[in-house]
C-alpha cells in the first residue's frame, strides 16, 4: 500500500513520489562521489604520515611541509609560509650483483624517482595496499632480466621502508 496525500490529484501524487525518488537516487550517488573523495584523501594522509615516520632531518620534514603546502592544506597549516625547500635526496642501494637501487622517502621523492629517473628496463616495487615507498631498481639498458637474489632485495628494501614492516 501507499499512502496518497487526499488533498492531490493522483497524478500530483505520483509526481511527487517521483520527486522523492529522484532527490533519493541523487543523493545516494552524492553520498558515493563524497565517500570515494574521503577514501582517497585519507589514503594520502596516511602516505604522508608514513613520509613523516621516515624523515631523518629537517629538510626531510621541510619536504612534506612544502607538499602538503601544495596539496591545498596550507590554509590549515597556521602561520605556514612557503620556504625555498633544498631537496633530499631518495635512499640509494647496491644490490649484490651491482644493480643500482632508490627508494624514495616521501611522496615528492616516490613521484620523483618513479616518473623521470626511472626508464622502461627498470624495475619499479611498492608494497600492495599499504603506503610505503616507491623502490626502482634500475637496470639500464640491459633487455636481460636481473638474477632473483637482486629481486629479493629490492622487494626487502620496498618492504622495509613501508608499513609492512609494522606488520606483526
Amino acid at each position: 500500500e501507499i499512502a496518497l496525500d487526499p488533498r492531490l490529484t493522483p497524478a500530483q501524487n505520483a509526481q511527487r513520489y517521483y520527486k522523492r525518488y529522484n532527490k533519493a537516487k541523487t543523493a545516494e550517488s552524492e553520498l558515493s562521489r563524497q565517500i570515494n573523495l574521503a577514501e582517497s584523501e585519507l589514503e594520502y594522509l596516511k602516505s604522508v604520515l608514513d613520509s613523516i615516520d621516515k624523515a631523518e632531518s629537517e629538510s626531510d620534514l621541510m619536504e612534506i611541509r612544502s607538499e602538503l603546502y601544495q596539496s591545498g592544506y596550507a590554509s590549515r597549516m597556521k602561520q605556514y609560509k612557503e620556504q625555498k625547500v633544498k631537496k633530499s635526496k631518495p635512499l640509494a642501494f647496491q644490490t649484490t650483483n651491482g644493480f643500482k637501487v632508490l627508494c624514495g622517502k616521501n611522496n615528492l621523492q616516490n613521484e620523483y624517482i618513479t616518473h623521470k629517473l626511472a626508464s622502461k628496463n627498470d624495475v619499479w616495487f611498492h608494497v600492495k595496499n599499504l603506503p610505503g615507498s616507491h623502490v626502482v631498481m634500475f637496470c639500464g639498458d640491459s633487455e636481460e632480466e636481473p638474477p632473483e637474489t637482486d629481486f629479493t632485495e629490492a622487494a626487502v628494501i620496498a618492504a622495509f621502508y613501508s608499513k609492512a614492516s609494522e606488520a606483526k
